[in-house]
């Protein structure tokens, strides 16, 4: 196991444009820079990798992310073995350890936690191409080239969408992606994820999109949702 501080400071050296740049040539295209995706073949470079955000995107096949995503796709490695690689290109030790059995449960339900928010999120932004107001505000709003990159989504209204992914139901409580009756959480809204610097999704922020309605208790539904704190998001960290 891999200290947690020496993880940080691989992950504040690797610099997305310098990671990528080893293997994909890239050139300059307004405040980001574009390349052929190293991913699969084309001949028009649909590859975008953005410097302010420290992560990259292929709008063509979808593959990118954050620079330890990146090598981690591209060199086949796991986690550890791509936090390694950078730390040798970057000249930081790294160091292992055996994890105690404390440690090994909780990384799994934390682990369980990121693939959950990571299967929601994909299947909301697919819910966002196939919704026709909820794509036209995003676009609209933030741009289609921004909404990719950001991963933005839909929740439609009355979603079951988390029972139908078949997401643990303890792990879906533990991320409140359900409410009291039994929809998803952001229902009816547009999906912001959140993501840590190892690009993995650890919460949503949404906006109501249809008119407000009356709730059970009379009152209209909040325009915005923040997440709640949970093992793997920590506001005052985030």
């Amino acid at each position: 196991m891999i200290k947690q501080d020496t993880i940080d400071k691989v992950l504040d050296a690797a610099n997305i444009v310098d990671v990528v740049s080893d293997f994909v040539t890239l050139k300059r295209a307004g405040a980001n820079f574009k390349g052929l995706c190293p991913f699969h073949k084309e001949k028009d470079p649909s590859f975008s990798v953005s410097p302010s955000k420290n992560l990259c995107k292929c709008f063509s096949c979808g593959e990118g992310g954050s620079p330890v995503n990146f090598i981690m796709k591209h060199e086949c490695l796991t986690f550890p073995e791509a936090i390694k690689y950078l730390g040798k290109k970057y000249g930081i030790e790294v160091d292992e350890r055996p994890p105690t059995e404390e440690e090994q449960k909780e990384y799994l339900l934390r682990e369980s936690m990121w693939i959950a928010n990571d299967i929601i999120s994909k299947a909301y932004q697919k819910q966002l191409l196939a919704n026709e107001k909820a794509r036209e505000y995003a676009y609209n709003r933030w741009g289609k080239e921004y909404c990719i990159m950001a991963g933005i989504g839909y929740c439609p209204l009355d979603a079951r969408l988390v029972d139908s992914l078949g997401i643990d139901a303890k792990v879906a409580e533990a991320l409140h992606l359900k409410n009291t009756a039994g929809y998803d959480f952001f229902n009816g809204r547009i999906t912001i994820p959140i993501r840590d610097r190892q690009n993995r999704t650890i919460g949503f922020t949404a906006r109501l999109l249809d008119k407000p309605k009356k709730t059970s208790n009379g009152k209209p539904p909040s325009k915005y949702f923040n997440p709640s704190e949970n093992l793997i998001y920590n506001k005052s960290v985030s």
